[in-house]
């Protein structure tokens, strides 16, 4: 390794076949030139590739990135980025039993979407995502994912453990559309209220996300009114779920929801 404590004035290229470490100060004035790579399968980083970005073309194919051993590359930042459209999906891999922000895998599904992550020495943390990214149209749900929901306890709105399928896992938290409807039995007062919360959360843990809530005075018995509420976040667990609630006065209430997007970070 070369050690540089004093100022080193360097004119053209230098370069460094193994680590260098600079005490003090670097300046760059021509600019710095970032490693890349673009691949079009699957790729294992290794602790000597240099490699700082990975760009990656998939087409129809579901692809495995794995990063390389934690405890040779600390301090070691990858970003990795999909390039194309195509239905293939990106799952970046810690090696063995490595986490990723606690989880063995994470993945990037949708084009221009990308990960940025820092080595801790003993596993990899997301420390760059769009924020948050949201879920080209034609690939969202063609209906609603959660339709006519009336839980009145909290419950799986995809259904008891699904998975969201529009997301990858690892994902913190979710942007959907989301409408509430209350049907009046009566001419009184009536009124909805709905509640989102990651899944397995409480209410002490602070999670619990207010929905759309609407108010009707008077009602008019039989009639359907609804409110819908765009951009709504929510977190959810690593598989993207979260469970609902909803209370109604003097009515039926419902929900709909339907994920539009979502964030890699806390």
């Amino acid at each position: 390794m070369a050690l540089y404590d004093a100022e080193q004035m360097v004119y053209g290229k230098k370069h460094f076949k193994d680590d260098a470490e600079f005490q003090g100060r670097a300046t760059f004035t021509g600019g710095k030139r970032l490693n890349g790579k673009a691949v079009t399968a699957a790729y294992t980083f290794t602790d000597t590739d240099g490699i700082e970005f990975l760009l990656v073309t998939t087409g129809a194919t579901a692809m495995t990135m794995t990063l390389p051993t934690a405890k040779d590359n600390t301090g070691r930042t990858i970003t990795i980025r999909k390039m194309d459209t195509g239905a293939g999906k990106i799952t970046v891999d810690g090696e063995g039993s490595e986490t990723i922000d606690g989880n063995l895998t994470v993945g990037i599904w949708y084009v221009n979407n990308f990960l940025t992550f820092l080595c801790t020495g003993t596993a990899w943390l997301i420390v760059g995502a769009p924020q948050p990214f949201m879920i080209p149209h034609a690939l969202r749900a063609s209906s609603w994912e959660l339709s006519a929901g009336t839980a009145a306890a909290f419950t799986d709105a995809w259904g008891v453990g699904v998975a969201n399928p529009y997301v990858p896992t690892g994902v913190k938290s979710l942007v959907l559309e989301a409408v509430s409807e209350l049907t009046a039995t009566n001419a009184a007062e009536a009124y909805v209220v709905t509640y989102l919360r990651k899944n397995g959360s409480t209410e002490a843990a602070g999670l619990r996300t207010n929905g759309p809530f609407f108010y009707i005075s008077p009602a008019v018995a039989g009639c359907s009114y609804r409110h819908s509420h765009s951009g709504l976040m929510c977190a959810c667990d690593a598989n993207g779920i979260v469970e609902y609630q909803v209370t109604p006065a003097n009515g039926v209430g419902k929900l709909y929801l339907t994920t539009v997007g979502y964030s890699m970070m806390g």
